[in-house]
């Protein structure tokens, strides 16, 4: 009788901890580090051990999972990717984090907490709307938008086309340090991001030697109250020519759109102008006037500066300062 008990008993010490083991490796794991043979590198990918044996990677289902005991090995099979297809040995296993070891290559993961990343993300002062400002294009305009829980989206404009990257971001305050995830292209800050300097304003992130700069974009009330006002418009820019100017333009409060010359007080309107909060651009609209027509996109703003695009050409105005003789 006591052998059965002992049979018994080293079985379900042997369920439960295989149990245990499926149990750890539940959940998203953040894919730190591959290496094979002598080279390694930071991929930062989500991958997702499902509790129904689903697979997992950025969202997308792949294929399916599970823990074999004997080989203490995680057994993944997919159709649709050869490295998600086979038996990977775990190497190390905590609470943590995994270490696997598949077809020769080494691959190092975290574990993630969704509920911890939402909350630290919450405290980080880093959401809402930003603008690269050193970026190699001047030709084209970058923004990116971070929300809660964990999502962000870059938007990239210019003259003809627009394009949107969507990935996952995390912050974590100890290391002082911002993952983006989902990021492709050389020009980015991919992976984990050393944060150098966080203000209400400005956001510098130092990537594998780069600097990335980027300032917070102000709201669409603010930076329509900003556009309103009296413009003196001093340079037009297309390639590398620059003109000088000197002329008016009056963005009015009601609306209404008017240009003209303040010394010699000879102001007429022309049409009419909007803010495009989505699109942050000024809609023009003008009969009379070629170069106040359509849309501009606004690529600086200040109290005292404003500088646009519109049809390939670059103008810069200066906040037109009323003087008593």
């Amino acid at each position: 009788m006591k052998q059965i008990y002992l049979i018994v008993i080293v079985i379900t010490s042997c369920v439960g901890f295989s149990n245990a083991q499926e149990e750890q490796i539940n959940g998203h794991w953040l894919v730190t580090k591959i290496t094979q043979g002598d080279e390694s590198y930071e991929p930062f990918f989500i991958q997702n051990f499902k509790e129904n044996g689903k697979l997992e990677v950025m969202g997308q289902e792949l294929g399916t999972w599970g823990y074999h005991k004997k080989s203490n090995a995680i057994i993944m099979m997919s159709d649709f990717d050869k490295d998600y297809n086979g038996e990977g040995k775990i190497l190390k296993l905590t609470g943590a984090e995994l270490v696997v070891l598949k077809d020769g290559t080494k691959i190092n993961y975290e574990k993630l907490d969704r509920a911890e990343i939402a909350a630290s993300n919450k405290k980080s002062n880093i959401n809402g709307m930003w603008q690269f400002k050193n970026l190699p294009s001047e030709y084209i305009s970058s923004y990116i938008s971070f929300r809660e829980p964990d999502e962000f989206t870059i938007i990239q404009k210019s003259e003809n086309s627009e394009t949107k990257l969507k990935g996952t971001w995390i912050f974590n305050k100890k290391d002082m340090s911002l993952i983006m995830i989902g990021l492709r292209g050389e020009n980015m800050p991919i992976g984990k991001n050393k944060i150098v300097r966080l203000t209400d304003d400005m956001l510098e992130l130092e990537n594998d030697g780069k600097i990335f700069i980027v300032e917070r974009k102000i709201s669409g009330k603010e930076q329509e109250s900003l556009v309103m006002g009296k413009w003196v418009l001093t340079e037009m820019q297309k390639g590398e020519e620059i003109k000088e100017v000197d002329s008016g333009v009056i963005f009015a409060e009601n609306g209404v759109l008017k240009m003209g010359f303040f010394h010699m007080q000879e102001i007429l309107e022309v049409g009419t102008w909007a803010y495009d909060e989505n699109q942050n651009t000024i809609v023009m609209t003008s009969a009379d006037e070629k170069v106040l027509n359509g849309n501009a996109e606004i690529l600086e703003l200040s109290s005292d500066t404003l500088q646009y695009r519109k049809e390939g050409i670059i103008y810069r105005f200066k906040k037109y300062i009323e003087t008593i003789d």
